[in-house]
C-alpha cells in the first residue's frame, strides 16, 4: 500500500512541525518576560495548533484501522519512533503530544494483531503507568490512558506483571467507584474506567482473573457502572462480558436481579432505539438470563422490580419476551 504509506508519511511530518510550533510556543509562555497581551497570543496560537494536532492524528487512525494488521509496516517505520518517546514526560513537556502519542499506540494495540499488541503494549504501558500516576494529566489523557490500558489487557495481557496489574486496578476502580454514573463528570472516562475494570479482572482471560480470588466487590462495581452507551465497541465488550460472568457464577442472579433487570432493560431500549450497544448474539444471551432470574425470584419480587424501572426499559423486556 505505496500509496498509504506516502500519505502516513507525508502527515507525520505535518505532525512533527505542529509539535515543534507547540513546544517552542509553551517554552515561550514559561519565561518571565512574557506579559499578558503576549500570553493571550500564545494561548490561541496554541489552541488553533491543538486543533490541527488533532485532525491529522485522526487521520492516521483512519489509515491504521481501515489497514489493520497491514498498517504495521507503516506503524513502525513511520510512527512508532518519533510518537514512542512522547508517551512518558521525559520525551515532551506537551500534555497533547502525550495525548496523540497515547491515542495512536492505543489504536495500534487494538486493531493491528495480536503481533502488533505484544510488540507495543510494553511501550505504550510505560505511558499509561506515567499518566495514571502524574498529578498533571488532565481527563483526555487519563481516559486515553484507561483506553490503553484496556487494549492491554484484552491483546497483550502478557505485558501487565501481576503486581503492576493490581496497582493499576486500584487506580482504575477509583476512578469508577467514588462516584455514581449520573454524578461522574466526565462520562466517557467513566464508562472507559468501567470496561477497564471489566477486562483487568473480571471477564474470561482477563490477566488479573486468577490473581484476584474474591472479585465480590469490583463486580458490584461494574454492574453499578453497566450499561455502557458512549463507545459502541467498548459497550458490545462490557454487556457480552457481563453474560461471561453470569455463566461463571461471579454475578448471582438472586443477589443481583435488580440490577440485571435495569441493565438488561437499558441495553434492550437502545438496542431498540438503533444504538448497536449489543450484539445480537449478547441480545439473546440477555434474555436467557431474564429466563433464569423469572426462575429463581419469585413473580412478585419481579413486578416490584420491574415496576422501578424506566419506562423505555420497561416497554423494551416486554417486547423482548413476547
Amino acid at each position: 500500500s505505496i500509496g498509504r504509506r506516502e500519505i502516513v508519511g507525508h502527515v507525520m511530518i505535518l505532525i512533527a512541525g505542529c509539535l515543534t510550533r507547540r513546544s517552542k510556543l509553551i517554552a515561550e509562555m514559561t519565561t518571565d518576560v512574557v506579559d499578558n497581551d503576549e500570553l493571550a497570543r500564545c494561548d490561541e496560537k496554541l489552541h488553533s495548533e491543538q486543533e490541527l494536532l488533532t485532525h491529522l492524528v485522526d487521520s492516521v487512525g483512519y489509515q491504521l484501522k481501515s489497514l489493520g494488521a497491514s498498517f504495521i509496516p507503516i506503524f513502525s517505520q513511520l510512527v512508532a519512533k518519533p510518537l514512542g518517546k512522547l508517551l512518558t514526560s521525559t520525551g515532551t513537556r506537551d500534555g497533547r503530544a502525550r495525548l496523540s502519542a497515547t491515542c495512536l499506540f492505543d489504536d495500534c494495540v487494538e486493531h493491528c494483531g495480536p503481533q502488533a499488541a505484544s510488540t507495543y503494549a510494553p511501550q505504550l504501558l510505560q505511558g499509561v503507568v506515567e499518566s495514571l500516576n502524574d498529578p498533571e494529566s488532565d481527563a483526555e489523557l487519563i481516559q486515553a490512558a484507561v483506553y490503553g490500558l484496556a487494549q492491554i489487557s484484552r491483546n497483550a495481557p502478557n505485558a501487565l506483571s501481576a503486581r503492576l496489574g493490581q496497582d493499576l486496578l486500584m487506580k482504575i476502580y477509583n476512578l469508577c467507584s467514588n462516584t455514581s454514573k449520573s454524578e461522574a463528570d466526565d462520562s466517557a472516562l467513566f464508562e472507559n474506567a468501567v470496561s477497564c475494570m471489566g477486562s483487568l479482572a473480571l471477564f474470561k482471560g482477563a490477566p488479573l482473573f486468577d490473581s484476584i480470588p474474591d472479585k465480590g466487590t469490583l463486580s458490584k462495581s461494574f454492574l453499578a457502572g453497566l450499561p455502557l452507551e458512549e463507545d459502541f465497541d467498548e459497550a458490545k465488550v462490557c454487556h457480552d462480558g457481563l453474560c461471561d460472568m453470569v455463566d461463571m457464577g461471579l454475578v448471582d442472579i438472586k443477589a443481583e436481579y435488580n440490577d440485571l433487570l435495569r441493565i438488561i432493560g437499558d441495553i434492550l431500549s437502545f438496542v431498540a432505539e438503533g444504538d448497536e450497544v449489543a450484539s445480537e448474539s449478547t441480545c439473546a444471551r440477555l434474555l436467557g438470563i431474564i429466563d433464569q432470574i423469572q426462575q429463581t425470584v419469585d413473580a412478585n419480587t419481579i413486578q416490584a422490580a420491574f415496576a422501578r424501572l424506566d419506562p423505555n426499559a420497561q416497554q423494551a423486556l416486554v417486547s423482548a419476551m413476547q
